[in-house]
C-alpha cells in the first residue's frame, strides 16, 4: 500500500494565529486598509512632532534621546508595512492557506513514500493577515506612546568656546592678540569667544581693535 510522508516545516501556532487573524480582519485588503489608516494618523503625529522640532533647532534646541527613539521606531514600522504592501500585491489569488503548492500532489519525480516538504507561505492570505495584525498592534502602541514624548526638545549642548588668556602687555604688543581673535572669528571655529585676564592689562583695548578692524 502506497504512502506519502508529509514532512511539515510550519510553525501550527503561527498558522493558526493567522487563521485567528483572517476571522478577526476578514480578506487581507480590509485588514491592510485598516492599518493604512493607523499608519496615516501615525505618520501625521510624526511630521508634527519634526516641525516642532524644526522650529526648536533654530532656537539651539535639539529633540530628547526618547524621541529620537520614537521616529526611529516609526521609520522602521513604515518599512515593514511597505513590505507587506509588496508581498500583498505579488500574492496569488490562489495562495489563500496556510501553506505553499509544495506537496499538493505527487510529481512525476516523486514516488509514494518519500518525504514531502510543507513549508508556510509569506505570502498567502494567513500569513499577511497575521503580519497585518502585528504591525497594527506596533502602530497603536507607537500612537499611545505620543502623549509621554514630552518634553520633545531640550537644551541644546553648549556653544563652542575660544578663551584667550591676556597676559601684561603694554599696548603696542597687542596686535597678534588681535589676530589671532579675528583669525578665530574669520575661520568660524568657536561661536563664542572668551577674553579674560587681571584688570588693566588691555582687555578693553583688545575689544576696541577688533572693533576698529572690521568697521
Amino acid at each position: 500500500m502506497a504512502f506519502i510522508k508529509l514532512n511539515l516545516n510550519v510553525d501550527v501556532n503561527s498558522c493558526l494565529n493567522g487563521l485567528w487573524a483572517s476571522l478577526r480582519l476578514g480578506r487581507p485588503k480590509s485588514g491592510i486598509k485598516k492599518l493604512e489608516k493607523e499608519m496615516a494618523r501615525l505618520k501625521g503625529k510624526r511630521d508634527g512632532i519634526k516641525n516642532q522640532i524644526g522650529e526648536a533647532e533654530r532656537e539651539g534646541k535639539v529633540s530628547t534621546n526618547e524621541v529620537n527613539q520614537w521616529l526611529r521606531e516609526v521609520e522602521e514600522l513604515e518599512g515593514q508595512v511597505a513590505d507587506i504592501n509588496q508581498d500583498f500585491q505579488s500574492m496569488s489569488c490562489f495562495s489563500c492557506n496556510c501553506f505553499n503548492q509544495n506537496g499538493g500532489t505527487l510529481s512525476q519525480t516523486q514516488q509514494a513514500g518519500d518525504h514531502v516538504p510543507i513549508r508556510e507561505s509569506s505570502s498567502n492570505c494567513c500569513s499577511i493577515n497575521r503580519r497585518v495584525v502585528k504591525k497594527l498592534s506596533e502602530a497603536n502602541e507607537l500612537m499611545s506612546r505620543t502623549g509621554a514624548l514630552d518634553p520633545i526638545v531640550t537644551v541644546g549642548p553648549p556653544e563652542p568656546v575660544v578663551m584667550f588668556p591676556i597676559s601684561h602687555r603694554p599696548p603696542i604688543g597687542m596686535d597678534s592678540y588681535v589676530q589671532d581673535i579675528v583669525g578665530y572669528i574669520d575661520g568660524g571655529e568657536g561661536n563664542i569667544i572668551g577674553i579674560y585676564g587681571m584688570g588693566g592689562v588691555g582687555k578693553t583695548t583688545i575689544l576696541k581693535s577688533i572693533q576698529r578692524h572690521y568697521c
